[in-house]
This record gives structure tokens, C-alpha cells and sequence, in this order.
């Protein structure tokens, strides 16, 4: 595996654990923007 593609594979972990630590064990792939929404402190839906 190249170093670029595991870098972004640890970022993907990353945010599945924030998923997680959220109580979104059983979401979609879509918790991963719910992640950074998080993260951001700004809802996508508020712009």
C-alpha cells in the first residue's frame, strides 16, 4: 500500500471512532459526515 492511501485510511478509522464514541456504532457511512459536522461545530443542513 502506498503512504498516501494509508494515511487516508487512518483519517476513515479516525472518524468511525468518533462515530462510535458518539453512540453511532450501527450508522451508515453517512456518520462520517455527522463526524465532521461534530468536529466543525456546524450542521451542513444550517448553511
Amino acid at each position: 500500500m502506498s503512504p498516501r492511501f494509508d494515511s487516508r485510511l487512518a483519517s476513515a478509522r479516525q472518524l468511525f471512532s468518533a462515530c462510535v464514541a458518539q453512540g453511532g456504532k450501527a450508522w451508515d457511512h453517512s456518520a462520517m459526515v455527522r463526524a465532521l459536522e461534530t468536529l466543525a461545530r456546524f450542521e451542513i443542513g444550517d448553511a
